[in-house]
């Protein structure tokens, strides 16, 4: 399959799957916002997605996507170093007068 065989294929899993964390991250910050406003409404949604099947199935998936994305991180990291060989980057001088914060 051409997503786990490719670099492309393999960081578009990344990208897929940071995209998921970050939506499970802002969904969890919007109902902490909510809690500050309304614990009646905050207790509400905590029974809605207890009670709920697919909130316990997609509680699941979520583990394993930080899973696959810990993994594929890691595998695309020893690639990169392996390609690159051992020189990391060439550097044909080292200015004195280039700041610290412009280097990192």
């Amino acid at each position: 399959m051409w997503l786990t065989n490719s670099s492309i294929g393999r960081k578009v899993i990344m990208s897929v799957s940071g995209i998921a964390l970050i939506l499970f991250l802002t969904f969890h910050a919007c109902m902490n916002v909510v809690a500050i406003f309304s614990t009646e409404a905050y207790n509400t949604i905590c029974e809605m997605l207890g009670a709920n099947w697919y909130a316990v199935a997609a509680t699941a998936a979520l583990g394993a996507l930080v899973v696959v994305h810990i993994v594929y991180a890691f595998i695309l990291t020893l690639q990169n170093r392996k390609a690159r060989g051992a020189s990391r980057y060439a550097v044909a001088c080292n200015p004195d007068k280039v700041e610290w914060s412009s280097k990192n």
